[in-house]
């Protein structure tokens, strides 16, 4: 007996800005709150293993929505899913259907939401769970395209891409350790540290742009 699909695959969501923000402002004044941390870190670890599936699936490798085996399909309109493990079967249209609109197709950011995905549950403390959000988060918006405008992170964070932008540039300039110039260099080399100045000049112009015009 088959089964067919349910309503639509599950996927993980994004982080809230929020907390991201507080996160980042607790670290700032040498807090480290556990429970925020764990929230975070586990709410981006689903949202890295929802993306790693979603990229699977469009490569031909769909997990099962009911058992997780992988279903190889040739990812064509019209193609039927079938699931040799628990029976379940479902069309390659409403899987595909189900990414649309959620922002978890973004092949450049595989890399680092593998190592996430293999790093973060071997993180033993507090400490360390908020050095791979940090290095998710900025490796993500900095490699993960080569265009300012369009950030990677908005995979990872809730919001419209100029919003994540903004919220970035704000996070390294004001709550990321105090902003110095030896924190901005932690995780980036030095191509990229420059590309973050030109891109807050960027931005600091557009906002006040935004400002002149209200």
């Amino acid at each position: 007996m088959t089964r067919r699909m349910p309503a639509a695959p599950r996927w993980a969501g994004r982080v809230e800005k929020q907390k991201i923000a507080q996160l980042y402002k607790d670290d700032a004044d040498g807090m480290h709150d556990a429970e925020l941390i764990n929230d975070v870190a586990f709410t981006l670890l689903a949202r890295c293993e929802s993306m790693i599936v979603v990229e699977a699936a469009r490569c031909g490798r769909a997990a099962c929505p009911v058992c997780e085996a992988i279903v190889e399909h040739e990812a064509k309109k019209g193609a039927m899913l079938e699931c040799r493990n628990c029976g379940w079967t479902g069309s390659w249209n409403d899987y595909r259907g189900s990414m649309n609109g959620l922002h978890l197709i973004a092949p450049g950011l595989q890399p680092f939401c593998r190592e996430f995905v293999k790093r973060l549950p071997l993180a033993n403390s507090t400490k360390k769970k908020m050095y791979w959000i940090d290095w998710l988060i900025h490796r993500c918006h900095w490699e993960g395209t080569a265009l300012p405008g369009q950030p990677g992170a908005v995979c990872l964070i809730r919001g419209r891409a100029h919003d994540v932008n903004e919220f970035l540039a704000s996070l390294t300039a004001g709550t990321h350790r105090g902003g110095r110039a030896d924190d901005l260099a932690r995780y980036w080399s030095a191509e990229e540290g420059e590309q973050i100045r030109k891109w807050r000049k960027a931005s600091e112009r557009r906002a006040r742009k935004r400002q002149g015009a209200t």
